[in-house]
């Protein structure tokens, strides 16, 4: 999959996410892509997971499961709740991982995807996300989206996770009154 950079001057929801990925880039070494917020792409029987390349074509990068990648991940908007001018905006957002835990690390025999959550929470609680919920369940990790999960791409050594959770944003970007 192609990589997408970091944009230039991030606003709102896409700024939180861009500090998340630049903290996942600097301290989770194993995490060969991480992609900002996608949107839901559908086709006449399905939708999936798209993400814009930002690179000035008009591509978009198809983030369903699949094993070109050791390990991604790619942010999902959930919501917003804006009070005042005088109050931060509270960001629901989700991050979905999937991996392939024999190409991070092939000296590993167990199953170590509980490890690769505990750093993932570790950096979402460093980075002051709060109410946190963690899903492994095959039907829950790509659940906004109708494609077919082929479920051998969530069985061992393949694993995945979806982890929603609230951070607080600058309000001082949105126009009030």
């Amino acid at each position: 999959m192609k990589s997408v950079g970091y944009y230039t001057n991030p606003k709102l929801a896409e700024a939180l996410v861009q500090t998340l990925r630049q903290d996942f880039a600097a301290n989770m070494t194993w995490l060969d892509k991480s992609y900002p917020i996608v949107q839901e792409h559908f086709d006449e029987n399905e939708s999936y997971p798209i993400v814009y390349a930002n690179d000035g074509t008009i591509e978009n990068i198809d983030l369903r499961p699949d094993n070109s990648l050791d390990s991604y991940c790619f942010f999902e908007h959930l919501g917003a709740n804006i009070q005042n001018e005088d109050e931060p905006i509270a960001y629901n957002l989700a991050v979905v991982f999937w991996f392939d835990l024999s190409q991070i690390d092939s000296t590993q025999t167990q199953d170590y995807t509980w490890n690769l959550i505990s750093h993932i929470l570790l950096r979402l609680k460093t980075n002051g996300c709060y109410d946190i919920s963690v899903s492994t369940n095959t039907d829950e990790i790509f659940d906004r989206y109708s494609f077919e999960l082929n479920k051998q791409q969530l069985m061992r050594k393949f694993s995945g996770c979806k982890i929603s959770f609230t951070m607080y944003g600058d309000n001082s970007l949105c126009a009030f009154g």
